[in-house]
């Protein structure tokens, strides 16, 4: 099924953990909403966190849009690793 067109996953290279937080984007607005229904503020079993998932909209809406973002993101990472 093809609900969902972006799923990003940020990984903490030193650490090889998540940031404990991830970016889906849907291709319906029923979609996303099924997914908050059901997922926010479940548990997941397999890890210990101490918290319950937190679903929300993102404050930039669409695949391009996040893209877009995330390029700007990595820009401003680049320029000041390089200062």
């Amino acid at each position: 099924e093809d609900s969902w067109d972006l799923f990003y996953l940020p990984i903490d290279v030193l650490s090889k953990r998540n940031w404990g937080q991830c970016i889906i984007n849907f291709r319906t607005d029923s979609r996303a909403r099924d997914f908050a229904v059901h997922f926010h503020g479940q548990r997941l079993r397999t890890y210990a966190a101490s918290e319950p998932l937190a679903v929300r909209p993102a404050t930039v809406q669409g695949r391009e849009a996040a893209f877009a973002q995330f390029a700007r993101e990595d820009e401003t990472r680049v320029h000041r690793w390089q200062s």
